[in-house]
């Protein structure tokens, strides 16, 4: 006869929300039944389990009698591997479904832990099935099998609100007249209304760009940059865990919050933030060389900007995104006239959406896109083609 499975609930987060005990066997010549414990996420005591997007979890299969596990296979739906995130890549690579991990047996113990899957929920909500089979020596064991309930924090809206993109002349480092785009400070700002349930979590904007820049000259050939699409970094702080971040800056709610981003909540957020904001400013090579000056320029970029939520101990989920453009495009007039004059190039500027609307919002999870690289890469890149 198989042994019934035995439920130990817990009902605090990160605690074991299920364990399947196993016995002396179920009969003879039959594979024991193993013990199965999921942790991670939080029980309500009465057999229903709940966990996060983004939440961590572990399954560990352990032998209740002195018995052999040869391998064991995960069904596991809804996960991601693992997530590695920085300045120079990301990506969030889906666990692998089903997954077979072999055991050694030599190193098996009597009731110690003989594998173990760890992995995180991903953007997915509602039930997520999972399904543990053991093999032993003699045969497979009677699968054990259970439901999770997958939540995420609730975005009633995401939004965003900017200054027009605008044309004129800059000085820059060692006091070298530029020309270019930029935009009045704040620029682009950003904001969210969120509310979480039961999971408390980590609240960030994160941005990714892809770039197409072209300049002429006078007298020296065409130059340009093109990017795929990457992080959009300011290039400070390198060593910082939040540099990925839009300013650097997270911001923490408590299970059952609803908060308007960016607030402040002392004494966990120091100095106060008001704004999370971008201000674009792309500058063009310097105008004062009358021998060779720029003619021509053009710039178009695509932002990325996404509102991301980690819960504790858990990896980043985008829950929402907006995408808006800038192009920029001047020729100079004529060669007999004042170059550090704006009104002698030609041309427009746009930020779409347009002035004084708001980026349409997609409000819908989603793993974080892939990407390698950032925007440092790519600008400095630009900056060394500029002739001297």
């Amino acid at each position: 006869m198989s042994l019934a499975p035995s439920l130990a609930l817990g009902s605090e987060p990160n605690s074991a929300l299920m364990t399947q005990s196993g016995g002396s066997g179920g009969g003879s010549g039959q594979p024991p039944v193993p013990s199965v414990a999921l942790s991670g996420g939080s029980s309500d005591g009465h057999g229903h389990y709940y966990a996060s997007v983004g939440g961590a979890a572990a399954i560990n299969i352990w032998t209740p009698i002195d018995e052999k596990i040869r391998s064991v296979t995960y069904t596991v739906q809804g996960a991601v591997q693992t997530q590695a995130w920085g300045l120079s890549a990301g990506q969030s690579p889906r666990l692998p479904s089903p997954l077979t991990h072999p055991a050694n047996p030599a190193t098996q113990q009597l009731n110690s832990t003989v594998d173990q899957l760890t992995f995180f929920w991903d953007e997915t909500t509602g039930n997520h099935h999972i399904d543990v089979q053991v093999y032993y020596a003699q045969g497979a064991a009677a699968s054990v099998a259970f439901d999770v309930s997958v939540e995420k924090p609730d975005v009633s809206s995401l939004s965003m609100t900017y200054n027009p993109l605008k044309f004129g002349k800059f000085t820059g480092g060692n006091n070298q007249q530029l020309i270019g785009f930029s935009q009045t400070d704040p620029g682009v700002y950003f904001n969210a209304s969120i509310t979480t349930h039961r999971f408390e979590g980590e609240f960030a904007f994160i941005q990714t760009i892809s770039m197409d820049l072209m300049q002429k000259y006078s007298s020296t050939p065409t130059i340009t940059e093109t990017s795929p699409t990457v992080l959009d970094w300011n290039g400070l702080n390198q060593n910082d865990p939040l540099a990925i971040m839009i300013q650097d800056r997270s911001f923490n709610l408590f299970a059952n919050e609803t908060q308007n981003l960016p607030f402040t909540r002392p004494p966990y957020a120091s100095p106060s933030v008001s704004l999370i904001n971008d201000t674009p400013m792309l500058a063009f090579s310097g105008y004062s060389n009358n021998l060779n000056y720029p003619t021509m320029f053009r710039e178009d970029v695509t932002f990325t900007t996404r509102l991301v939520f980690r819960p504790e101990g858990g990896i980043w989920i985008s829950l929402g995104y907006m995408i808006w453009t800038l192009h920029g495009e001047r020729t100079y007039l004529n060669n007999g006239l004042d170059r550090t004059d704006p009104a002698n190039w030609a041309g427009s500027e746009t930020l779409t959406p347009g002035t004084g609307g708001a980026g349409t919002a997609q409000i819908v999870p989603e793993l974080l896109p892939a990407w390698t690289g950032n925007s440092q890469t790519y600008l400095q890149a630009w900056n060394n083609k500029k002739p001297l």
